[in-house]
C-alpha cells in the first residue's frame, strides 16, 4: 500500500485441481483494482498454496500461456479454463498432464487500483516490479 499516492497493491491467488480429460473453471478476482501482472501462472505438477505456502514448479508442469495472461492484464477479475492441455483454448505446445496423477493450476497476480503502470508512485512501481520479475513474469 502506497499511502502517499493514495494507490493500493495486492496480491491475489487462485488455484485449483483439474481432473484428467475434463475441463475445470477457476477465477481470479482481485479485492482492489485490476491485474497488473503475474506472479507465478503454472500448471500441471506445481506446489503451494493460497493459504502461505511457497508457490513452486516441480518436475512436469507447464507455464499458463502468454495470450492467457495478457487478455486477463486489466481486468479485475478472470476466469480460467483449465484442460489437460491448454488454458481458455489456447494449446500449450509439446504438453499433456493426462498422465498426471493429481493436475493443479495456481495463479498469483499483483493487483492495483492505479489506471494505469505509469501512474504508481516510484515505491510502489519498484516494489511491484522487483516481484513481478523475481518471480518470472511474463506478462
Amino acid at each position: 500500500v502506497d499511502t502517499t499516492s493514495g494507490v493500493t497493491a495486492n496480491v491475489t491467488c487462485a488455484q485449483t485441481d483439474y481432473p484428467v480429460a475434463d475441463t475445470t473453471h477457476n477465477t481470479l478476482t482481485c479485492s482492489i483494482g485490476a491485474i497488473k501482472c503475474f506472479v507465478f501462472a503454472s500448471f500441471g505438477k506445481v506446489g503451494g498454496s493460497c493459504g502461505g505456502d511457497s508457490f513452486y514448479d516441480d518436475d512436469t508442469f507447464a507455464y499458463m500461456p502468454a495470450a492467457v495472461g495478457s487478455a486477463a492484464i486489466g481486468q479485475t477479475t478472470y476466469t480460467f479454463s483449465i484442460t489437460d492441455t491448454a488454458v481458455n483454448g489456447v494449446t500449450v505446445p509439446d504438453w499433456d498432464s493426462s498422465a498426471l496423477p493429481a493436475p493443479k493450476f495456481k495463479v498469483l497476480a499483483v493487483c492495483s487500483d492505479a489506471s494505469s503502470r505509469f501512474s504508481w508512485s516510484f515505491t510502489l512501481l519498484l516494489a511491484s516490479l522487483l516481484l513481478c520479475v523475481s518471480h518470472r513474469s511474463l506478462f
